[in-house]
């Protein structure tokens, strides 16, 4: 039986396919169920395969080793509001819709930002100045 985080997402987005496909170590994924934990979120262009445009990474501070370890790698063709969704989506469901951080910290993209707000109404977002360019 597969999982939703088997899955890869597809999508058309004014008339371009986008794809969104992600993954973790279940143990890792534990680490979001802390309770009202800090979440850094993070996307690169430089060492992505093609055909994919931007990894995105997020990272959970695990309290019991007192540091930040990435939890969440996934692989998207598009920046879109819908991809950032996507990628959100699948964390929510791989948490078993239990992942309630206290506070995101991410750049300053704004369909980053709007996701986070639409999908986890509760939680602090925090911009990230290494990113205000």
């Amino acid at each position: 039986m597969q999982n939703e985080l088997d899955q890869g997402y597809c999508y058309l987005e004014e008339g371009t396919l986008h794809r969104v496909i992600g993954w973790a170590h279940p143990a890792l994924l534990q680490l979001l169920l802390y309770l009202r934990t800090t979440l850094f979120v993070d996307g690169t262009f430089r060492c992505v395969p093609v055909p994919y445009h931007q990894c995105v990474v997020v990272m959970c501070l695990d309290n019991a080793a007192n540091c930040y370890v990435p939890v969440f790698y996934s692989l998207a063709k598009g920046l879109a509001h819908a991809t950032y969704w996507d990628i959100l989506h699948i964390l929510i469901v791989a948490t078993d819709h239990q992942l309630d951080p206290e506070s995101v910290t991410c750049d300053y993209e704004a369909a980053l930002i709007a996701v986070i707000r639409d999908q986890l109404p509760n939680t602090t977002i925090n911009g990230c100045l290494f990113h205000w360019k």
